[in-house]
Order: structure tokens, then C-alpha cells, then sequence
């Protein structure tokens, strides 16, 4: 099983996704230890993203544009701004600590 870390909530495989929301705390822990043991796929883009849920997760989230690829019994967790970006300030810092973030955890299963 691998748990993807993502900044926004996407679904890229068809499947079933069973998404529920988490505290910063409890994303921080579960992405520290997934981090720690190498079961961790980072799809986090942005450098300043990256470094705020490094901090979260006391542990380096690499920054990635990667594509993702889930498969059955795969975890997403998820860190997305609960606002779009603007297009003209993309790559400008949007966020500047977890509080300027949701968090949810999903879970995937392949369809049958």
C-alpha cells in the first residue's frame, strides 16, 4: 500500500474513493510515519506547499509534478487551499502555514 501526498483532491485512476476530512494534526502524523517507513509517493508541486507539510509532518515531503498513479488499497492524503489559485499569481506563495489548508484522507479501491 502506498500513501500518495497530493494538493488537491483528485481522483486519478476509476475506482471507488471514500474521502473524509482530518485534523493537520492527525495528516501530519500519518505523512511522518508513511515518510519515514519509504511508503510515501509525493505529488506535491510547489516548493512552499512542500515546505509546510514538512513541517506538519516533521519530515521532508520532496516536491514532485509526477504523474499519480493509485492502485487498490492505496491512501491519498490530501492538503488542498479551500480556494482556487489565481491563474495570474500561480506559482506565487498562496499559503503560509497548515492553518491555510483542509486536510482529508482517502481511500481507494479498484473497481471489480
Amino acid at each position: 500500500m502506498t500513501v500518495h501526498l497530493l494538493n488537491s483532491a483528485m481522483m486519478p485512476t476509476e475506482g471507488d474513493y471514500c474521502l473524509r476530512s482530518v485534523t493537520a494534526e492527525q495528516w501530519g502524523m500519518e505523512a511522518g510515519l508513511a515518510l519515514r517507513e519509504g511508503r510515501a509517493v509525493s505529488s506535491i508541486g510547489y516548493p512552499d506547499t512542500a515546505r509546510i507539510l514538512s513541517d506538519l509532518a516533521e519530515f521532508e515531503v520532496p516536491v514532485s509534478r509526477n504523474l499519480t498513479r493509485v492502485v487498490d488499497g492505496d491512501i491519498l492524503l490530501v492538503a488542498r487551499l479551500p480556494y482556487r489559485v489565481d491563474p495570474n499569481t500561480k506559482g506565487a506563495p498562496r499559503a503560509t502555514s497548515a492553518a491555510d489548508f483542509e486536510f482529508y484522507r482517502a481511500t481507494f479501491k479498484s473497481p471489480l
